[in-house]
């Protein structure tokens, strides 16, 4: 039986850069859904309605993609895929930037969200191959790191459509 040496997680070189990575680009979808929700509500002064389709456009292409998901990141080469889906990524949201109404908007969100899907097995996939011998322990940290991010955007939409309702309340009585 051979015995394995104890290694800490973070002492990998290869895992603590993609962890710190991942970890810095889940902040950054957290802004940024702060940023849509702020241009919905202070923008275009959309209602709970358009708000609360925000998360939809988020979701709902992981939700039916990411079967398909996984099978791209099996075939295909893990850094090549996350690269692509990162650069498709980056076209959306320069697209973005020239939408002038919710609707639109909401379409590019579902199109950003569906390059987006490609990155998460491909780095689970990267993660796992990178972390040696403290797979579990890794995979755990990583979901945990990227569950969390999305409670915090889940809560800010929620705290967003308190606060219309809150608004429009407020805007009625006066």
């Amino acid at each position: 039986m051979k015995v394995l040496k104890k290694e800490k997680l973070f002492a990998n070189s290869s895992y603590k850069r993609l962890f710190i990575s991942s970890t810095a680009a889940s902040f950054g979808d957290l802004f940024d859904m702060f940023a849509v929700i702020t241009l919905f509500t202070y923008v275009w002064h959309a209602n709970s309605l358009w708000i609360t389709l925000i998360p939809v456009a988020y979701a709902l292409p992981s939700i039916l993609l990411s079967q398909a998901a996984g099978n791209l990141a099996d075939r295909y080469d893990k850094v090549q895929l996350m690269f692509l889906s990162e650069l498709i990524r980056l076209l959306f949201t320069s697209l973005l930037f020239f939408t002038t109404e919710p609707l639109l908007a909401l379409g590019v969100l579902t199109l950003r969200s569906m390059s987006s899907v490609m990155k998460v097995p491909a780095q689970t996939a990267r993660l796992r191959s990178r972390s040696g011998q403290r797979r579990a322990a890794a995979s755990g940290l990583y979901f945990t790191k990227h569950y969390v991010s999305n409670c915090q955007s889940c809560g800010a939409v929620s705290r967003s459509r308190r606060a219309d309702d809150y608004n429009a309340k407020s805007m009625h009585f006066s």
